[in-house]
């Protein structure tokens, strides 16, 4: 099957208006992951290598399921029970709620193997997160484009202890400046528009 490249239009990364904590990030409460429940996002990947972390490390799935998939919840929800581990399932998060719930103590993970492009990537980058993703090819462009802005790993488990040991590699630095920004995206997309309507 072809990969998706985005070269030639990627996806903006978005910058929150609330500035990141001066302070030093506290100790991680939990291993976040942001978006849709759906097949093959690595929820459950994530659960299962949560016996890397301390006892009492959970999920939280900040979403709710995509259309079709709503027993997802309650499957993660099971496992984790059978892991003896915390999980949490928020559903649907305004967005005004969402720069608090990206920049608090978790561990910031996007599991999903197989993206193309990913809203939930941009949306911890954007937040000053730097988040753990699997290796892909969407990966290596992103860090081509934005060179640390992600956390590759190929072991889950070790990616979370080690992020874990030390979750100050999970933030940005001050004054990080992702590319593309939104500005970027439409002046590259301008032009392609602008022959479309000619």
């Amino acid at each position: 099957m072809p990969t998706w490249r985005s070269t030639s239009s990627p996806c903006p990364c978005p910058t929150c208006a609330t500035p990141r904590p001066r302070t030093r990030p506290r100790a991680p409460t939990g291993v976040a992951v942001l978006g849709y429940l759906y097949p093959g996002k690595g929820h459950e990947d994530v659960l299962a290598a949560l016996d890397a972390l301390p006892d009492g490390a959970g999920l939280l799935a900040w979403g709710r399921p995509s259309a079709g998939h709503e027993d997802l919840a309650e499957a993660l929800a099971a496992q984790a029970r059978a892991l003896g581990r915390p999980c949490t399932v928020s559903g649907w998060i305004p967005d005004a709620r969402l720069p608090e719930l990206l920049r608090s103590a978790v561990l910031p993970v996007a599991p999903h193997a197989h993206v193309s492009a990913s809203g939930s990537v941009n949306a911890w980058i954007g937040a000053g997160r730097r988040p753990l993703v699997a290796r892909s090819d969407y990966a290596a462009e992103l860090l081509a484009r934005s060179p640390g802005c992600v956390r590759v790993y190929d072991d889950l488990r070790t990616a979370l202890a080690g992020a874990w040991a030390d979750p100050v590699g999970t933030w940005l630095p001050d004054g990080y400046r992702a590319s593309p920004t939104v500005a970027d995206t439409a002046a590259l997309l301008l032009p392609v528009l602008a022959r479309a309507a000619a």
